[in-house]
């Protein structure tokens, strides 16, 4: 068994091979094309059984020496074995003209013999050796290579690289393509384009160039198709609708997508045109705002590149079928520092539904993806699964299936978080995502579809590190109501609290507003629990309470929420009266704003304002209690 081992010429070798990432899937049939033409049973996969182990050391670089090479009587030659493997898995990017920012050709014999860049004398045909060996090229949700077209790449450098006689097996300079169909005739064409940007001598730089669509009456997207000006510095094309009208101007920076906006289209080299079936149209309305974002490689530093690349769209008037975008993934979740974390969300179809092609998306720490559709019959099947992950390759992938009312994708993100901090989900570059935006007729009537799939909210309490005095039992699990604050009779608690142990017995939650991130909080789905104590002393007050739930947007997403609010010490009242923590005892993921205490009627009663980190609403909590002894 063998090794491949080019010692430290080739850390970040990737880099140097190619760096062109988005392209081809595993299957050609499943990525962009005509998706139209074909409603097989074509699956889109990314992920393979992985290289042979190879266990022994070939060659090493001694001092800068040149590698050493052995040929032998059964060593591969390029024209037989070598040029067609790279005209099907390679030729995408390391084209005559290499696109995407990938640096060198790997058509000819010739072009493998070159002196890698960057080096002096270690030719080409190693670092396409390296790469195949540590599977860093081809890049993930390309087409990979097969373990036995893996073993005849590194034998044939071990062999040093020879010709061999003939013609090659595959003409190099014309990789297959999936057909695609003409443009429909009656088709007009409106376009998004770059406006003359000025290329920065950079590896990479995202940009955004927005436009705001002005026609009469409502339109149908029937095609989508690029037209890239410098192939060899655009790395791959994204356009973006821009539900919520955020785009800041006409052109900024955007390696994240901007907030409220949905992806409609992506492009990388080998690419192609994506075409609904005749009788299908996405809808596009007059002033709808659409976001055109470019990832540029110009790694080689070629001055004076002005580009006015964009994506064309093929318009008609409506036509009989609708289609509609939909986000199916868990739109809130935490991956812990310095782990590997699973996340899922299910999504239930309310209608028999016909998927027709997505595009899954993370961002830096995600490492695999899969969605599976589940049957009413109780069988599972494969719907995306791509073992391997990369930020810059998120093609769409032709999904041809059609769901019956009742039946189920179950959408999966794995994230290998080696910071020290946790990864939250969010929009910002740091931030995390786990989605598959897939195009589907009829449409769903939400932008997200997240169904929780742990069962209902629950909470595992344990005595708080400020809450010394606490009893040792658990307290009971109790749920509540939620409101919106602007529409809650108030009732002033302005009889004092009585010094004593109480634990939670009921609460009602209110927000000061409904808008979230995901959309508009459903009041009557939403879901929470909570438990909790409190200890009321002469000079002291100590609360404890945890509370986890579910706030269902009208959307279609689900954000789970939840925390500790536990403060012990002495508060102050403030000009509303409203009692204020003076340096006190915090172990809280809701920091305490203020709090006031009383009783009614029938019970005492508290009422506690909390800070919701990372959401644009504040909570008020009150909650009702039961004595359980004098203090």
């Amino acid at each position: 068994m063998r090794r491949v081992h080019v010692a430290v010429l080739f850390a970040g070798i990737c880099v140097a091979v190619g760096s062109c990432g988005v392209g081809d899937s595993a299957d050609s049939q499943t990525q962009d094309g005509d998706v139209a033409a074909d409603f097989s049973d074509s699956k889109a996969g990314g992920g393979g059984n992985g290289a042979t182990d190879v266990s022994s050391e070939v060659s090493e670089t001694n001092g800068g020496a040149p590698l050493q090479c052995q040929p032998t009587t059964d060593t591969p030659v390029f024209q037989q074995h070598i040029a067609p493997i790279l005209a099907e898995k390679c030729a995408v990017c390391h084209a005559a003209t290499p696109v995407g920012g990938a640096p060198m050709p790997l058509l000819t014999y010739g072009d493998t013999q070159q002196t890698l860049p960057g080096t002096s004398d270690v030719p080409v045909y190693w670092a396409i050796a390296d790469a195949v060996a540590n599977k860093t090229m081809p890049p993930p949700g390309k087409p990979e290579l097969t373990d036995d077209e893996r073993d005849l790449v590194i034998r044939w450098a071990e062999g040093c690289a020879p010709e061999g006689a003939g013609e090659p097996v595959v003409n190099p300079e014309n990789p297959s393509k999936v057909e695609v169909p003409p443009p429909p005739a009656d088709a007009t064409v409106t376009e998004v384009r770059a406006g003359g940007y000025a290329v920065p001598l950079a590896e990479d730089t995202y940009q955004c160039f927005a436009k705001k669509l002005s026609f009469s009456g409502e339109k149908h997207i029937v095609r989508f198709e690029v037209d890239v000006e410098n192939p060899e510095v655009v790395h791959h094309i994204v356009l973006l609708a821009d539900v919520d009208n955020n785009s800041p101007a006409e052109q900024f920076d955007c390696k994240a997508m901007p907030a409220g906006s949905t992806f409609m289209y992506a492009w990388a080299p080998g690419g192609q045109p994506l075409q609904f079936p005749p009788d299908m149209g996405h809808p596009l309305r007059d002033g709808d705002t659409l976001v055109l974002q470019v990832h540029y490689n110009n790694g080689k530093k070629k001055p004076g590149i002005v580009d006015h690349s964009g994506v064309r769209l093929f318009l008609t008037e409506p036509r009989p079928k609708e289609v509609g975008m939909v986000a199916t993934g868990p739109l809130q979740f935490t991956i812990p520092k310095l782990s590997e974390t699973k996340v899922s969300s299910r999504c239930t179809m309310p209608q028999d539904t016909l998927f027709i092609a997505g595009m899954p998306h993370m961002h830096q720490t995600g490492s695999a993806f899969l969605q599976v559709a589940e049957r009413l019959d109780s069988s599972v099947e494969v719907v995306v699964s791509l073992d391997k992950w990369s930020f810059d390759n998120q093609p769409f992938y032709h999904t041809p299936l059609l769901l019956k009312k009742g039946e189920s994708l179950v959408t999966s993100c794995t994230f290998l978080n080696p910071s020290s901090q946790p990864v939250v989900s969010g929009e910002g570059t740091k931030d995390e995502m786990c989605f598959h935006f897939m195009y589907h007729t009829p449409p769903l009537d939400t932008r997200f579809c997240d169904e929780n799939m742990d069962g209902g909210p629950s909470v595992d309490y344990e005595v708080g590190s400020c809450s010394s005095g606490i009893p040792m039992t658990d307290p009971p699990t109790v749920g509540g109501g939620i409101r919106l604050l602007s529409e809650t009779q108030w009732t002033d608690m302005d009889t004092p609290l009585p010094n004593g142990v109480y634990v939670l017995d009921g609460w009602d939650m209110m927000l000061n507003q409904v808008s979230t991130v995901a959309g508009t909080v459903d009041l009557e789905k939403s879901e929470f629990v909570a438990a909790g104590y409190l200890i009321r002393d002469t000079h002291s007050t100590t609360v404890d309470i945890l509370f986890n739930g579910f706030l269902y947007t009208k959307e279609g997403a689900s954000i789970e929420f939840g925390g500790r609010v536990n403060e012990s010490g002495e508060f102050t009242a403030n000009e509303k009266n409203q009692l204020v923590p003076i340096s006190p005892c915090a172990d809280a993921s809701l920091p305490l704003i203020w709090m006031t205490y009383g009783t009614t009627d029938t019970q005492a009663a508290t009422s506690f304002f909390v800070d919701v980190p990372g959401q644009p609403f504040d909570l008020l909590f009150r909650g009702r209690w039961v004595v359980l002894g004098p203090r």
